[in-house]
């Protein structure tokens, strides 16, 4: 039989506000605790089991209950998240030192993937202190790749064809050649050494505005230099596009190469 608990409250010398009771979840089993002094808060969701000899709640009510008892969810919920990310990074056999901040992972050391197969990364990395190349994996989108990388990227021979979700900071070099890049909207802005060749690009367009070394958009279908980097001060390589004349090209260049295109005079 199940009675409302107000039932079995004994409102008298022996009442302690803040004796713990429990609550059973029917039919899963989940358990909560709490402080008897809050049953108020849950009176027309909560019944007495005389079977179970404990309070109990119906599942759906599961949330509502947390809610009306102010309960905090996040502490369990984030090491659960832990324990999953954990066992995901352990099965993809990334054996990296790793920790896990507020949920978001960083990998420490270079992270080297070759040769697998997957659409998109498995797994979020917010950041490697380290080179990251994932190279001849069939990538068709940079989701869910580090954010931040202090040393190299490498996504190079993949079925890319635009960087959104990449990472925005990339320390050393940005490797994004022999892909199907139709667009380089994603790229950060500010990059080391670029390397955009062999893929199908018609403009520079969303590209990186700040090269501090070499730029490389050889091997595309370029028809112009409209929107190319502002600075780039390593050299320049746009060979072997369709490119007529050279207007729009970065200041600071210390080499320029611009063989096998269908320049004017």
């Amino acid at each position: 039989m199940i009675k409302k608990y107000l039932e079995h409250i004994a409102f008298d010398d022996d009442y302690d506000p803040n004796e713990i009771i429990e609550l059973v979840g029917l039919p899963s089993g989940l358990f909560l605790e709490t402080k008897r002094k809050n049953y108020s808060k849950i009176q027309n969701i909560t019944n007495w089991s005389e079977r179970l000899n404990t309070y109990t709640f119906r599942d759906e009510n599961y949330t509502k209950i947390l809610y009306l008892l102010d309960l905090d969810q996040d502490s369990d919920n984030q090491k659960s998240n832990e324990e999953s990310l954990a066992k995901k990074i352990k099965d993809f056999g990334i054996e990296n030192a790793y920790k896990i901040d507020n949920n978001q992972l960083i990998i420490f050391g270079n992270v080297k993937i070759i040769h697998k197969s997957f659409k998109k990364f498995p797994f979020k990395i917010h950041k490697v202190n380290g080179d990251f190349d994932i190279i001849h994996s069939g990538l068709n989108t940079l989701e869910n790749c580090p954010t931040i990388i202090t040393g190299n990227f490498n996504c190079s021979f993949n079925l890319l064809e635009n960087l959104k979700n990449g990472p925005q900071t990339v320390g050393l070099k940005y490797n994004c050649s022999h892909n199907n890049l139709m667009t380089l909207r994603g790229c950060p802005l500010d990059v080391n050494d670029f390397n955009c060749s062999y893929n199908a690009l018609t403009n520079l367009d969303y590209g990186p505005s700040y090269v501090s070394g070499n730029f490389d958009c050889s091997y595309n279908q370029i028809l112009n230099l409209n929107n190319s980097p502002i600075i780039v001060e390593g050299d320049f390589n746009c060979n072997s596009n369709l490119l007529d004349n050279l207007k729009g090209l970065p200041r600071g260049i210390k080499n320029l190469l611009t063989k096998s295109n269908p320049m004017r005079g």
